[in-house]
């Protein structure tokens, strides 16, 4: 998975992220192959939903995220 290191508290909060989250899944594509969160963020101006699975804290967590019609 990719070790979420966020720049800034903004960025956090916006995609409900935090420090040392481990993203494992983007919707149903696993996330070994993300080298950074651009592609991510990227992905999800062009969906309508999706659903993020990451490991916080060693449990996991899922955000589904809600974009717009």
């Amino acid at each position: 998975g990719l070790r979420v290191q966020l720049a800034s508290p903004e960025q956090a909060k916006l995609l409900g992220l935090q420090n040392n989250d481990i993203v494992t899944a983007v919707g149903k594509t696993g996330a070994t192959k993300l080298k950074s969160l651009a592609p991510l963020v990227q992905g999800l101006q062009t969906k309508k939903s999706e659903t993020l699975t990451l490991i916080r804290g060693g449990k996991p967590h899922k955000i589904l995220y809600y974009l717009g019609s």
